[in-house]
């Protein structure tokens, strides 16, 4: 498995999965912004990126599983959100 394999397996585990916002701020620069989510048009930092990481893990939303697969498309390309 190649590192950008391995760090994106990571990020889908620990913050999708386990909701371990210690990834977040290792993988997250505190001056960094997440542009197109939760929404089309948004633009968040690293704490409301965590906030919304919350939200996606309440209860109804808890049991369902996010993993990482190859892309038909590229080499060492990965869809970003596969639920199981």
């Amino acid at each position: 498995m190649s590192n950008h394999a391995a760090i994106t397996n990571r990020w889908f585990e620990e913050v999708w999965n386990q909701g371990n916002e210690a990834t977040i701020d290792e993988f997250f620069s505190p001056e960094g912004r997440c542009y197109g989510f939760p929404n089309p048009d948004s633009v968040i930092n690293r704490d409301e990126f965590k906030a919304t990481v919350r939200q996606f893990r309440t209860p109804s939303l808890a049991s369902t599983q996010l993993s990482t697969t190859p892309s038909p498309r590229a080499t060492n390309s990965f869809s970003a959100g596969r639920c199981k």
